[in-house]
């Protein structure tokens, strides 16, 4: 669960979020941090147009949302398109953490 600070597009054809981690339900994104997350379409340098991806989630700054992320190399990317982000805040949201927690404490079946 994080606020997104920063929105830019590099001009690769990319969007980079910068993302201040409020909490961490599971992995290697430390509470107190930012990290980047890098989502797929943005303007590319000498275009006029930006390129659209369709299912990618889009964020704007000072945004809370829940995000669900992968670790690559130096930057995360967002899991399953736009249903790994969640609007932050409201009762659906606390619904969703404690299931997440739920599921994180149950140990995998053998």
């Amino acid at each position: 669960m994080g606020q997104v600070t920063d929105v830019e597009e590099p001009g690769d054809g990319t969007t980079h979020v910068r993302l201040h981690v409020k909490k961490t339900l599971k992995g290697a994104a430390p509470p107190g941090n930012a990290v980047t997350v890098v989502i797929p379409g943005g303007r590319r340098e000498g275009s006029s147009l930006p390129m659209i991806v369709p299912g990618q989630p889009k964020f704007q700054k000072k945004e809370k949302a829940i995000v669900f992320l992968r670790e690559v190399a130096d930057h995360f990317e967002v899991c399953h398109g736009e249903a790994g982000k969640q609007p932050a805040g409201g009762p659906e949201a606390k619904a969703m953490e404690t299931d997440i927690k739920t599921i994180v404490k149950k140990k995998p079946l053998r």
